[in-house]
């Protein structure tokens, strides 16, 4: 046995680029590691296995000691050594020896805690170390597979930085990662080409799975692989494979054309030292693959698919959006495509502004815009875009200038269009969003924003270099939002106006009288996805259906009269039965119009939302909830102190929550002045002019594109 001898951290240093070969062959419970140092000072004898996180270390086996080295292991013994049923990774070991002449006083200082100098019997003097077995120039690893003796698992596998490492009674994560570099398509098959990373696992075989977001419907396709063995053995003896997806859109559903959604792309994997199939998210594309991906289309009757390529924002997946046209639809949609260049000319004089939020919406900032458009500006060619089976089409029906999302009209008016005006993406109020279709939009993009910017970081969604996203103009509320965003998301001063949002003249109308009650309004979290499971095991929904089945909640609506509504975040809406239960109003957003909820209710509480501070420029009080900080803000910081900065206290804790929440009834929910003072800090304009002046910065605003 040994002990404290291993470094504490590996650093590399020359024996990196001494590795030179390494080759471990399995043959049932027989393991055997041959590999080779390239310098000949560079010398072992010893192999030792070291459990993670503890500092018990077991010596394996001894060989002469030189620049090449033999070892076997017997799993069946080694097994037997460790304690039944546990579960815990081991790493492996090398004793090395090394000339100390050959270290340069750098390397000396590099060297891992533990190591010794001694003086051979030459009186040359050496250095003696532990080294992570691993990193060699070239790996080769046959036959390694899962052994089991006695009921006891165990395998010898290759970690991702390269270094050999032993499961027991464990699985390692055995995918190290994808790669796409080409995204095509030719004659109605779409074409994915890519590498996969599976360390020692090999691949027996694979389909793709498409699973869509709205239904939840899956569908496999096989694709083909081919093994990389120079690759692999140049990379540590991570497995390398090149894979080849082609989907053959006009037959891919039931011989039939994908179905209206969203699908999210992920490889099913048959592994050799797996039982069951391993599914991993396709993902990490290549420049080409990012930017010069092209969509696919499939035919079926009098139905058109295109199918549409695109990458996430935060990770980078690959997911599909398929929408449908017409036959007829869609032979206009490319001719009108095709000529845009010549029908911009000759429609010139006509000056068409696109409105919306997402298609299915009418109630936020588009909506807002919208109605003083059309009360104010009756004759201008303003338009608002909607699903013609939106809930919310009656909000815009009564004001005119609608069009139906995908129609005719909507693709000509989108190719004509001067100015897009949007509360999310501008590209969202396209008929279609490939990269053909929106690089013949020459439009000005206007970002009308759906909330004050600053609690969680937005960059990667609506940063200037943020992909899918594009901005000419970004309307804000503050100087201070303003400088936050040519600062840290990198937009230029004249890209950036101080306006205030469209929704805020309605929001300081003053029209509706303010009820006896508190609205509880969380915003979503997107870890959860649509995988009900995972939503009934989360903090999220424990910490909710905690606070509204409260008896001391509902104690207090009794003693202070008031009432109670939890609005749940569209992504929840088929949680709301899991919700039904409890002893306060729960609605759905789209059932109520949201800012009527602001202006009535007396108290607010939220966590991240942006309507928190919607609601603290009424001068209510805003209690943030949030017991999820760490994880929902992320890696990324936030643009804010969200100690200092938000307009309300925060609190983790239930019974703090409560606290507060009876605090505040006693003074009649009244705005402490610190946050007052807080709040003002992110809005310029109480006036009820927003919508004038988003009008008059946006009529006389033009782009490169238009010019």
């Amino acid at each position: 046995m040994l002990t404290n001898f291993f470094p504490q951290a590996r650093k590399k240093h020359r024996s990196a680029k001494t590795k030179k070969r390494f080759i471990m062959i399995q043959d049932q419970a027989i393991i055997h590691i041959h590999g080779l140092f390239s310098n000949i000072s560079y010398q072992t004898n010893e192999l030792i296995m070291r459990a993670r996180g503890s500092k018990n270390d077991i010596k394996l086996g001894e060989c002469e000691r030189s620049h090449r080295f033999s070892f076997r292991i017997d799993l069946r013994k080694l097994i037997s050594r460790l304690q039944v049923n546990e579960k815990r990774m081991y790493d492996f070991y090398i004793r090395v020896s090394v000339d100390k002449e050959i270290l340069s006083e750098e390397e000396i200082d590099e060297l891992p805690k533990g190591a010794q100098f001694i003086r051979d019997k030459n009186k040359s003097e050496k250095v003696e170390y532990c080294m992570r077995l691993g990193e060699f120039e070239q790996m080769v690893l046959k036959n390694v597979e899962l052994y089991t003796y006695k009921d006891q698992r165990g395998l010898m596998y290759v970690t991702q930085k390269g270094n050999i490492s032993f499961a027991f009674n464990k699985e390692p994560n055995t995918i190290k990662r994808t790669l796409i570099y080409q995204i095509d398509s030719k004659r109605n098959v779409l074409h994915i080409k890519g590498k996969l990373f599976t360390r020692n696992s090999k691949l027996l075989k694979g389909t793709v799975l498409l699973k869509a977001r709205g239904t939840g419907k899956e569908i496999e396709v096989p694709f083909t692989s081919h093994f990389l063995k120079k690759e692999t053995e140049q990379n540590y003896g991570l497995n390398r494979y090149q894979y080849h997806v082609a989907l053959k859109l006009d037959q891919i559903n039931h011989f039939g054309i994908l179905d209206e959604d969203t699908y999210d792309v992920y490889l099913k994997l048959t592994l050799h030292d797996h039982k069951k199939a391993k599914m991993v998210r396709l993902r990490k594309p290549t420049y080409q693959a990012k930017y010069l991906a092209n969509e696919g289309y499939g035919y079926h009757k009098d139905r058109v698919s295109v199918v549409n390529p695109y990458f996430t924002f935060k990770k980078s997946n690959l997911s599909l959006e398929v929408v449908h046209f017409s036959k007829s639809t869609f032979r206009f949609l490319n001719l009108v495509t095709q000529w845009a260049w010549l029908l911009r000319k000759l429609f010139a004089r006509r000056d068409v502004w696109l409105i919306g939020e997402r298609t299915y919406k009418a109630q936020d900032t588009g909506y807002h815009f919208f109605r003083y458009m059309r009360e104010n500006h009756p004759r201008k060619k303003a338009y608002y875009v909607i699903d013609k089976d939106s809930p919310e089409r009656a909000n815009v029906d009564k004001y005119g200038n609608v069009i139906y999302f995908k129609t005719k009209s909507h693709i000509w008016k989108t190719i004509m269009a001067t100015k897009v005006l949007a509360s999310h993406h501008p590209n969202y109020l396209y008929p279609i969003r490939t990269r053909k279709f929106s690089s013949k939009v020459h439009a000005l993009k206007v970002f009308l924003q759906h909330g004050v910017m600053g609690t969680k970081n937005m960059v990667s969604n609506y940063g200037k270099r943020a992909n899918g996203f594009e901005a000419d103009l970004f309307l804000v509320s503050s100087d201070l939002e303003k400088k936050m965003i040519i600062n840290d998301f990198g937009y230029e001063e004249n890209e950036v106006a101080v306006t205030g949002l469209s929704r805020f003249d309605s929001l300081f109308e003053g029209d509706l009288p303010l009820k006896r009650q508190i609205l509880i309004i969380p915003t979503w979290r997107d870890w959860i996805g649509d995988h009900l499971n995972r939503f009934l095991e989360s903090e999220y929904y424990k910490r909710y259906n905690e606070l509204i089945h409260h008896s001391r909640l509902e104690q207090l609506a009794s003693n202070y009269s008031f009432d109670i509504i939890f609005c749940l975040h569209p992504n929840m809406q088929k949680y709301t039965p899991y919700f039904k239960d409890a002893r306060v109003k729960v609605i759905n957003q789209g059932e109520m119009d949201v800012q009527t909820l602001l202006k009535e209710s007396m108290f607010m509480v939220t966590d991240y939302s942006s309507v928190g501070f919607d609601f603290s420029f009424l001068q209510k009080p805003v209690v943030y909830y949030q017991f999820d900080q760490e994880k929902f803000i992320g890696s990324r910081p936030s643009h804010l102190n969200l100690e200092r900065d938000l307009p309300g206290e925060m609190t983790n804790q239930v019974d703090d929550l409560l606290d507060l929440i009876e605090d505040y009834a006693k003074t009649d929910f009244k705005m402490k002045e610190t946050y007052v003072k807080r709040s003002e800090k992110f809005l310029k304009y109480k006036d009820q002019q927003s919508n004038k002046r988003i009008y008059e910065i946006i009529q006389s605003k033009k782009t490169a594109r238009q010019s």
